[in-house]
């Protein structure tokens, strides 16, 4: 099968770059496209991607620029599509390569994590298949998936930590290399929580970190959070996002003392 996958901001290059490597590796033929925005291009070079870029984002020039810099693609993406063979579109919610797919009769399947923006309907009515977050990676002393609580993922753990919220972080202007704290930590000692900590940070690189992922928690764990500055791009989008997730567990990560490490 000729798979077009379409990169058109830089968070998704690291996510689609193993879904690509593993179409491949089961026989299919991947054709790629990008975006000219923030760093999807020099990510996906980074990565060793052979990609063909078009188009660019609209700017912080309003609703209109982006709608116009979008429909622009969508004729860039139309005229390349004349020239390939393509039987799946694949993206992260890219609004031009559903529109420009639906255009030419070929598959649309998009992956959303955010279905509250009123933008990404958009891509949804477009797509023949929505992908969503869900499932565990393991199964939890043959407990349901659905049925797995924090305290059956704290019992696998022989010695770690329990991290609980977000604080502080720093990530590099790739999104690979980062280290982040959080509200509450508390030590794991076979399998039980074993007082309360401080001062802790983990760190890692982003593909690392989720190749390390071992198990999800169920629908029950799954907790809203949020922030009034999403802060990605460039340039920069300032907008109150929110963001939810399950209880998750996570193996050989490097975490520090943040005091230890500067020198109190």
């Amino acid at each position: 099968m000729n798979i077009w996958v379409d990169l058109v901001n830089s968070p998704q290059v690291l996510t689609l770059a193993p879904v690509i490597a593993e179409l491949e590796r089961r026989g299919h033929r991947t054709i790629i496209t990008s975006r000219d925005f923030a760093q999807t291009v020099a990510l996906a070079d980074a990565a060793g991607l052979r990609h063909t870029p078009f188009g660019r984002h609209g700017g912080a020039r309003g609703r209109g620029a982006a709608v116009r810099a979008n429909l622009e693609r969508v004729a860039l993406l139309l005229r390349w599509l004349r020239h390939e063979r393509v039987d799946l579109a694949l993206s992260h919610n890219s609004y031009s390569q559903g529109v420009a797919a639906r255009l030419h009769g070929i598959p649309f399947v998009t992956m959303m994590d955010y279905e509250h923006h009123r933008a990404n309907h958009v891509a949804f009515r477009l797509a023949r298949r929505v992908l969503v977050p869900g499932g565990t990676l393991a199964v939890v002393d043959n407990i349901s998936p659905d049925e797995i609580s924090t305290a059956d993922l704290i019992a696998r753990v022989e010695d770690g930590i329990y991290i609980v919220g977000d604080k502080s972080w720093s990530i590099d202007m790739q999104r690979y290399n980062f280290q982040f704290t959080g509200q509450r930590f508390f030590r794991i000692r076979d399998g039980r929580l074993d007082g309360q900590v401080r001062d802790v940070a983990y760190q890692a690189t982003t593909t690392d970190f989720w190749n390390s992922m071992e198990a999800v928690g169920g629908a029950a764990t799954w907790r809203l959070g949020g922030a009034f500055n999403c802060g990605k791009a460039q340039p920069g989008q300032v907008a109150a996002v929110s963001h939810g997730c399950p209880s998750a567990l996570f193996r050989k990560v490097n975490v520090l003392n943040t005091r230890a490490e500067g020198g109190r």
